[in-house]
């Protein structure tokens, strides 16, 4: 499912934006898009927040250019000053400025057991597509497990407070903490590795 709705987007559209939060669902959404590339062109864009994004950015697109063999560029976008909410809206704003056709988000529904979440609105802009939004974290673990890139689960940065090592209370870590339970994957020690930048 998650293959079949990736290619379709790589068909349509040549050149693609890709936001790398840092965390595992854009990891996720970028891999794919290597794993699926039909003669594309990604560029690949961030928002430098409070929370070590660039960090584990960096260390993502490092992950995905040593498994594709490519050599990619993060341009960074937007601000953090603003209410973390509009964040990535202002990364997209300024994206929006670059030549390409579509930009890709990797945003994924809440789990209905996990109360308080932060909300994810769906785009109404034809240029923003979001297609994990339908389905929960669980399931991009489970694709992760079946494509056997675990891997990349852990070299992902989800916590909320940018804490090192995880905190494990933020909504984000719990959000993870779950969705590898629901995968019988629970890390031994802490949700993500080490901050080391």
């Amino acid at each position: 499912m998650l293959s079949q709705q990736i290619k379709e987007i790589l068909i349509k559209h040549q050149t693609i934006g890709i936001f790398v939060s840092g965390g595992f669902d854009s990891a996720l959404l970028l891999y794919l898009c290597h794993l699926l590339k039909n003669n594309n062109t990604f560029v690949l864009f961030t928002v430098a927040r409070e929370n070590n994004s660039v960090f584990y950015s960096k260390q993502v697109v490092d992950w995905i250019d040593t498994k594709f063999n490519t050599k990619s560029e993060i341009n960074f976008v937007g601000t953090s000053l603003v209410h973390h909410s509009m964040q990535v809206i202002s990364g997209i704003k300024e994206a929006k400025k670059f030549p390409i056709d579509v930009i890709i988000l990797g945003d994924t529904k809440n789990p209905p057991n996990l109360p308080d979440g932060p909300t994810r609105p769906k785009s109404n802009d034809s240029r923003v597509l979001q297609p994990f939004f339908e389905i929960t974290k669980d399931y991009l673990i489970k694709e992760a497990i079946t494509l056997g890139i675990q891997d990349l689960i852990h070299i992902t940065g989800t916590c909320g407070r940018g804490s090192n090592p995880a905190c494990q209370e933020c909504w984000q870590c719990q959000e993870k903490t779950w969705a590898l339970k629901q995968n019988n994957l629970v890390p031994p020690r802490g949700i993500e590795p080490l901050f080391v930048g």
